[in-house]
């Protein structure tokens, strides 16, 4: 059902269009091309099932495999050199591109930093500022204090006078009434005309007590309008305070750190592509989301931007290597290799973590222990991704990013965070100690150079690996379905035509038994019934007369036997033969459920072939016993064995028999046998030769019954073959995307 042409991919696509930004045009050409073989089936009407099966194998991958080639040439980077950021979910990939924005003057990281400071400037929203008015507050809430103390100093003094005074003035009164009481009237007239001393001491204490008293008040009005003056002070200065911290949020939109995470699981939802321009070189780098948050909120946008990447950043805040899931749950190896698998370079970034300036208190970064760690984790992943994989790089993001990141909300924790370690290591030395100058370093030089080069390389790539994936997948379907499937099935329709081979050999045995059985009866019959008229001493006339009746009624009884010997045995043979067809298309079925459902792209397909269950068995048995028995006529080898009877005898010898009436018989009985003789020869043949036509016949329906029988064996070879076809093809469009010189 094939045609024989076997077209190399289509002579109008060339490697020169495959090599270039028409790569994935050209390639989804290709592959809908190769996928759709249908062309090289005949119209022929029984191939239908072949052609649904094998469109039902291939369509679902070429859709599958289209839907693949529109994302990568959607989301594909030609361009300019990307780098994916790509790793566990809180890892550091933010922290360490933030810290490269700022090291490499990324341009929207500068612009962000300008407008920090001016809107830090025109607001006075610096930690100076804040350090200022909170300075000013203390001030102010100490001339309050002061102030306060002085007055209740000041008050205390005041209130010993007056108390002094009002003691005084006690006693004068007190002294005034003794006096009073001790002298007489006369002197009592005298000194409320004259006054007298005692009088005019209390007078002059009295005024002294409303002097102090007077002065005490004075005073504590004077206090309570300085303090009044210093709290409207203090009032004020706090009021200044509360209008930074109410602006300081303003800062928060243009400050150092704001596409890092907080923690907190799918910070990053989208990915973030950030352009440099190092020593001449432009690249990009892209924060991808984490691969070990909600995959349903970021699974497209992690595949955008590893599509979109011509090399991959791992970074790991473990040292340690990745990891399989468990049953159902992908695990962070299965995840790399699934989405990294066709990434022509892939670098791990450990990301030592380091809250306190202690944790890079050492001589070297990583202990014993990491250095070993990281070994076998580039071991695994080189394993895992072969040449693709290059090494570890080992870095402190948080440090480097604090050495850094100047333009911090005061107050907030990344200034605080900064100020802790600034105290200990100064700026340069923090930088040393994370390492990150080894990144800048590689970034800036080897991992950019010849970009072009390796832009065209990763491109290429992703598709040859895709045409990979799609030539794997039905290379699956081929050898673990459709192949072990149609040599059990090869197997299976030779089996069972070899038993319908022994079945029909097992009839013309026994019909060649039945067929002798029946002659030599029918001789030994013929021969004991004359033998017996013999024995009566009869004329060779009469001899001759009864012989041919006594042979013509045995010979219809002979062709009667025949007929339903050779009927019985037809239908025993049928019944043999039903029985194996039967239990060949019970394991014909068998196998065909044994073969499962084939799954190409995710999506489930059947063949379509037209198994045992649809031939019509029982009119092909039917048709093999009728047409056989339409070959059986007795009338033939009849005609042949009624012919003249011909007893001779010599003359010398039946003169002699008159004489001797036992010499008579012995001649008569010599040319019986002589006679039966002939007649048995002449009847098994004649009866072979009827016998020939009818297992003829039969051999004849058997062969139709093994074509039908192996008519799904057929159809599975052409599928098998279309199939394996469109493997080929898939197999030459894999090697001519391989990159020319490219390193």
């Amino acid at each position: 059902m094939l045609a024989d042409s076997d077209a190399p991919i289509r002579q109008r696509s060339t490697k020169k269009a495959l090599h270039s930004k028409e790569l994935y045009t050209e390639l989804a050409l290709e592959i809908k091309f190769i996928l759709r073989t249908l062309e090289d089936l005949t119209d022929d009407p029984g191939a239908s099932g072949v052609r649904a099966s094998v469109s039902a194998i291939l369509e679902p991958l070429r859709r599958d495999t289209g839907g693949r080639i529109a994302e990568l040439d959607e989301h594909a980077e030609w361009g300019t050199f990307t780098i994916a950021f790509y790793g566990e979910t809180n890892a550091g990939k933010s922290t360490l591109i933030e810290t490269l924005r700022i090291l490499l003057d990324e341009p929207s990281k500068l612009h962000e930093r300008r407008l920090f400071a001016e809107v830090q400037q025109k607001h006075g929203l610096s930690s100076e500022d804040i350090r200022a008015a909170e300075a000013a507050i203390a001030a102010a809430e100490q001339q309050l204090q002061a102030g306060a103390a002085r007055q209740a100093q000041e008050i205390d003094t005041l209130e010993a006078r007056v108390a002094e005074a009002s003691r005084l003035a006690g006693e004068a009164q007190a002294a005034a009434a003794t006096w009073k009481s001790s002298v007489n009237l006369w002197n009592r007239v005298m000194a409320i005309l004259r006054g007298s001393p005692a009088q005019q001491a209390v007078e002059e204490k009295s005024r002294q007590l409303r002097d102090a008293a007077a002065a005490r008040t004075q005073a504590a009005d004077e206090h309570a309008a300085a303090m009044s003056g210093l709290r409207a002070t203090l009032a004020a200065k706090q009021a200044a305070l509360e209008r930074i911290q109410s602006q300081v949020g303003m800062l928060a939109e243009h400050a150092d750190g704001r596409i890092i995470g907080t923690g907190r699981s799918d910070f990053t939802l989208k990915s973030q592509i950030y352009n440099f321009e190092c020593n001449g070189q432009k690249f990009a780098l892209i924060d991808v989301p984490g691969i070990e948050g909600s995959e349903a909120k970021v699974e497209s946008a992690i595949w955008e931007a590893v599509q979109k990447a011509h090399a991959v950043f791992y970074v790991t805040p473990k040292p340690a290597a990745p990891q399989m899931g468990d049953e159902g749950h992908n695990g962070t190896l299965q995840k790399i290799k699934l989405h990294l698998g066709s990434q022509t370079e892939v670098w791990t970034i450990y990301n030592k973590g380091a809250t306190n300036p202690l944790a890079l208190s050492g001589d070297k970064l990583l202990t014993l222990d990491e250095q070993r760690s990281l070994k076998e984790l580039d071991r695994k992943l080189r394993g895992e991704l072969g040449d693709s994989y290059a090494k570890t790089i080992s870095v402190s993001a948080r440090p480097a990013y604090l050495a850094v990141a100047e333009c911090h909300v005061p107050g907030g924790s990344d200034a605080k965070a900064r100020d802790k370690f600034m105290a200990k290591l100064p700026k340069n030395e923090l930088l040393a100690r994370s390492n990150i100058g080894a990144l800048v370093e590689l970034l800036s030089g080897k991992l950019v150079l010849g970009q072009q080069d390796k832009i065209l390389k990763s491109n290429l790539s992703k598709a040859q690996k895709l045409v990979s994936h799609a030539h794997a997948e039905v290379s699956a379907v081929y050898e673990e379905k459709l192949k072990p499937y149609k040599a059990e099935l090869n197997g299976l329709v030779r089996d069972s035509s070899r038993q319908l081979d022994l079945s029909a050999d097992a009839l013309v045995a026994r019909l060649e038994v039945s067929v002798v059985g029946a002659v030599d009866s029918f001789v030994s019959g013929l021969r004991a019934s004359t033998y017996k008229y013999i024995d009566g001493d009869v004329a060779n006339d009469d001899l001759r007369v009864f012989f041919r009746k006594q042979r013509d009624n045995l010979s219809e009884v002979l062709g009667t036997e025949l007929k339903r010997e050779v009927e019985a045995e037809l239908v025993t043979f049928r019944e043999e033969i039903a029985n194996s067809l039967e239990r060949f298309r019970q394991f014909a079925e068998d196998l065909q459920v044994s073969l499962g459902d084939l799954t190409v792209a995710g999506k489930s397909a059947g063949l379509k072939l037209e198994f045992p269950s649809g031939v019509d068995w029982i009119s092909a048995i039917s048709a093999l016993v009728g047409g056989a028995l339409l070959f059986w006529n007795p009338i033939g080898w009849y005609g042949i064995a009624a012919g003249a009877v011909s007893l001779v005898i010599s003359a010398a010898k039946a003169l002699y028999g008159v004489i001797s009436s036992d010499y008579k018989k012995a001649q008569q009985r010599k040319a019986i046998d002589q006679q039966l003789g002939s007649i048995r020869d002449s009847a098994l043949e004649a009866i072979r030769e009827q016998v020939e036509r009818c297992t003829t016949s039969v051999l004849e329906q058997v062969d139709l019954i093994k074509q039908l029988m192996s008519r799904p064996l057929v159809q599975a070879g052409e599928v098998n073959k279309a199939i394996k076809k469109s493997i080929d093809k898939l197999q030459k469009l894999a090697g001519s995307l391989e990159p020319q010189g490219v390193e």
